[in-house]
């Protein structure tokens, strides 16, 4: 869920008045089909972010001018999968991200790189972002 919010300010130099728009963003939310996104309803978190805004910043408008649901994957510990493909090991996976791949993407793409061209060995230690932490699963999970 992302939010913009806005806040005018006075320029004591300029006789026009200045707004700014700020984004709040809540990493939670109920599961919704990717097909039906935009028709859930987000008024529960809408009213969530308003008073969190009323409450810790109180110079900005609380209803925001705009409203724009967001959805992403999730793994269940909510880290990325970044490993190889546990039967195809010329697959390497980076996946799960959670909504924060863009802002990790130049470490993620330096492991990557390492998983497909140094046999699975890499710079870093990605024992935490294995594909088999999360033990058993099925083909379709895959």
């Amino acid at each position: 869920m992302n939010l913009n919010l806005k806040r005018h300010v006075e320029d004591e130099n300029s006789d026009l008045p200045c707004h700014f728009s700020h984004q709040l963003c809540l990493h939670s939310g109920p599961d919704v089909d990717a097909e039906l996104r935009d028709t859930a309803d987000a008024g529960y978190e809408v009213k969530l972010l308003e008073n969190y805004v009323s409450r810790h910043f109180p110079r900005l408008e609380s209803k925001p001018s705009i409203v724009e649901s967001c959805i992403y994957t999730m793994t269940p510990d909510c880290h990325p999968v970044l490993d190889h493909h546990p039967i195809w090991k010329n697959i390497v996976i980076g996946a799960g991200f959670s909504g924060h791949g863009f802002k990790l993407s130049p470490a993620v793409g330096h492991i990557l790189g390492d998983l497909a061209l140094n046999n699975g060995s890499s710079d870093f230690d990605v024992t935490p972002f294995r594909l088999s932490r999360f033990g058993n699963f099925s083909k379709a999970n895959l």
